[in-house]
């Protein structure tokens, strides 16, 4: 894991494009429960080409 990380007070996760597949129901609830209506600080590692946000990995473009 890398050293650089960021903290962030609002995270909101989005598909990207907007042209791939719609998430299912549980996934929406998941990423609302977890990330984005979670008052909670989020702590942001920078992994190589990827963020890391709980279980969730975001590449990096």
């Amino acid at each position: 894991m890398s050293d650089i990380s960021f903290l962030a007070e609002k995270v909101f996760v989005h598909r990207w494009p907007h042209d791939t597949p719609l998430w299912n129901d549980e996934t929406k609830k998941k990423l609302d429960d977890t990330i984005n209506k979670n008052p909670e600080p989020k702590k942001l590692p920078l992994m190589k080409n990827l963020y890391k946000l709980k279980i969730l990995h975001f590449p990096i473009s």
